[in-house]
């Protein structure tokens, strides 16, 4: 079941009939005031998702296209006061990454490929879209793709986020038999130094500080990580751990992600300055998506 958390307190997003909406995941979350918007998908059997996002408490679906039979949706923001929703359209083999402006579709990348999207923001009137384009990873700025590609074929960019005239990036490539962490400054590549494979999926830029967010392992042997500047900090032993975010706020560290229980589950933990506290009970596996911070 969808749900989002706030300050620790979770809220389960509802289907039309305002129950609990089953077999949902929500992977992007905005706020706006009072009002919270997320999106995700609703999964049904044999692998196809429809997309679906949530305005308020209430719930709308994104039909796929005649052409296909998925849509899936990645994030949800505002632009000028509407909803806007990156996502792609397609089937294994054939996904258009595209997005939606107040209910009109406009694709981002070309049909025959497998494309996708990630994060999106606005700033201004500018809208910028994190994903892969067929090959290349990079992001959208107002439709026209920066392309990123580093190290071959196998790199990901999987957060952005602007700081002034600068636009940062993260991501991973593959060099050889792991994935290694990197960032960008104006497309400007910059590998880390890592033992081991490790997977980002939340930055922070705070001044001259660059934050890495994820993990630090394989499958399910990860744990929970960040990296300060290069400097890495495990959160958790290799108990299937992984972050989604990690901020500074004047002095203290904030990391958000999920590590699994001795009963086999995932619990949601927010970390402030490396000290845990569970935000699910671990009852049931719950992870972590996405985030927003105000």
């Amino acid at each position: 079941m969808a749900a989002y958390w706030c300050n620790g307190e979770q809220t389960l997003l509802t289907n039309a009939e305002g129950n609990p909406a089953a077999s949902t995941i929500a992977n992007g979350i905005y706020v706006d005031g009072d009002d919270v918007y997320a999106a995700g998908y609703f999964y049904l059997p044999g692998g196809i998702t429809h997309g679906v996002y949530w305005e308020c408490g209430r719930m709308s679906t994104i039909q796929p296209s005649d052409s296909y039979g998925s849509t899936f949706l990645s994030d949800i923001c505002l632009k000028n006061g509407l909803t806007c929703i990156a996502g792609r359209d397609g089937t294994i083999g054939n996904t258009i990454a595209q997005y939606w402006f107040d209910g009109d579709s406009y694709p981002l990348s070309d049909e025959g490929t497998v494309s996708q999207t990630d994060q999106m923001f606005t700033d201004g009137n500018d809208l910028y879209i994190v994903g892969r384009n067929d090959t290349m990873p990079g992001y959208w700025k107002n439709g026209s793709f920066v392309d990123l590609s580093y190290g071959g074929d196998a790199s990901y960019v999987t957060a952005l986020l602007k700081q002034g005239d600068d636009i940062y990036a993260a991501g991973q490539y593959t060099d050889v038999d792991k994935y290694v962490p990197l960032w960008w400054k104006n497309g400007e590549a910059h590998p880390l130094t890592v033992n081991e494979s490790a997977n980002i999926y939340g930055m922070w830029v705070n001044g001259e500080d660059i934050y890495l967010a994820g993990s630090s392992g394989v499958l399910f042997d990860r744990a929970a990580a960040y990296w300060k500047n290069g400097e890495q900090t495990l959160l958790t032993g290799k108990n299937n751990g992984c972050l989604t975010c990690v901020a500074a706020v004047g002095e203290h560290i904030y990391a958000v992600g999920f590590e699994q229980n001795a009963a086999g589950n995932t619990v949601i933990k927010l970390w402030k300055d490396g000290q845990p506290s569970d935000w699910t009970d671990g009852a049931t596996p719950a992870y972590a998506e996405g985030y927003f911070i105000r």
